[in-house]
């Protein structure tokens, strides 16, 4: 029963603060960004089709923002799977902090970046699956930037895991 008075406790006091929005009328704006359209692309491709341990591979993954507006806060995730470690990341305008990530406040109409991400076989691999497959995928950081176009927002590649 507590929990019930507490919870018409909050409600009431939510319409109160309800009540004193509505009464201030048109005197209050709320800032707000632009939102923009994009149709941001992402491509993978990898330097070799196989892999055998002590073997690094490098992962080439392009990005571009086909417009029609400039997109802002837009990232692009690299997606390894278990069986493969990060060895080095690089990104066209620096490096994330959310490695591995590449992560860009703008990104113009008709801009390309490129990352080029180095990972290594682990150890244990070798008794795992026969197709490692390695995914980049694109992430908004803000709501202000709309793709409708989704279908080329991700890309994939499987290399051969190879025996001794």
């Amino acid at each position: 029963m507590n929990k019930l008075k507490e919870y018409r406790y909050f409600l009431n006091r939510m319409f109160g603060v309800l009540l004193l929005i509505a009464s201030l009328g048109n005197s209050v704006s709320v800032a707000r960004a632009a939102q923009t359209t994009n149709d941001i692309s992402v491509t993978i491709v990898a330097n070799q089709s196989k892999i055998k341990l002590g073997q690094n591979i490098t992962y080439t993954i392009t990005m571009t923002n086909l417009g029609p507006d400039d997109a802002i806060f837009v990232d692009v995730y690299h997606n390894l799977p278990d069986q493969l470690s990060l060895v080095s990341l690089t990104c066209d305008k620096g490096i994330s902090p959310d490695t591995p990530a590449c992560e860009y406040s703008t990104l113009a109409s008709g801009e390309t970046v490129v990352s080029t991400l180095v990972a290594t076989l682990n150890q244990n691999a070798q008794n795992r699956e026969k197709y490692l497959i390695t995914t980049a995928t694109i992430a908004f950081e803000t709501v202000d930037t709309v793709d409708p176009n989704s279908s080329n927002n991700s890309a994939s590649v499987a290399i051969k895991l190879i025996g001794r």
